[in-house]
């Protein structure tokens, strides 16, 4: 390959096992992926990564996206883990350029992760998904974890939930000075917020989004 950036060869990996970032079974993590595209050329992109077992990740990706015609083409993708909510807006927004990434293994990675680990795709099934706005093609990728490398010191990746009851704890305090219709509105929120925690939080995290909305609804009336 003929790549602009140095291949990092100088970097410690463990075989594939994520329990050595403290990902767990069941959980979903904010992650980026990056891919190689037909020119040679790195994209990255934010993506939900659900931890199937410590050896195994599955993405949900819709048709039409970059990243899951690199992945079909190559079977192969790098999750970075980062903390650094700057990276997730600019590859959200935009393209970054080539100067964002390394190489390992021949493979681009964000030169600004914490973390990062190498899948080799074993499975894709391809579906349509009906919800309220419609129907949309999408594939379900299964993938074997490989190489798992950490840059910087790190404590654990990004998981929805826990932000999700930091949300909702918020909403409640502001509840006692709202007029009704807001009282309305931020249990509304709360309730979306519990979906997401149902969905992609932990244990804990539903405990604590059980507790909340016992809390609440010890309190308040009406409020549906």
């Amino acid at each position: 390959m003929n790549h602009k950036n140095i291949v990092e060869r100088s970097l410690i990996s463990k075989k594939g096992d994520l329990k050595y970032l403290g990902m767990k079974n069941g959980e979903l993590y904010e992650c980026i992926i990056t891919t190689e595209n037909p020119d040679k050329t790195s994209n990255a992109a934010p993506i939900g990564v659900l931890c199937k077992d410590p050896e195994h990740v599955i993405l949900y990706l819709y048709d039409g996206t970059h990243t899951l015609e690199n992945i079909k083409r190559s079977n192969f993708f790098v999750v970075n883990l980062t903390k650094n909510s700057l990276i997730f807006t600019k590859t959200t927004l935009s393209d970054i350029s080539e100067d964002n990434f390394k190489y390992y293994k021949e493979y681009p990675y964000i030169e600004e992760a914490d973390a990062f680990f190498m899948v080799k795709t074993e499975k894709i099934k391809d579906i349509t998904k009906n919800n309220s706005l419609g129907s949309a093609n999408m594939s379900i990728i299964t993938g074997k974890v490989k190489n798992v490398v950490k840059i910087k010191e790190f404590n654990q990746p990004l998981n929805r939930g826990i932000y999700a009851v930091i949300e909702s704890l918020i909403h409640y305090t502001r509840m006692n000075l709202a007029d009704k219709n807001t009282q309305i509105s931020y249990w509304g929120r709360i309730k979306e917020m519990n979906r997401v925690v149902q969905k992609v939080g932990s244990k804990e995290d539903k405990l604590s989004m059980k507790e909340i909305i016992t809390k609440i609804k010890s309190e308040y009336n009406n409020l549906e």
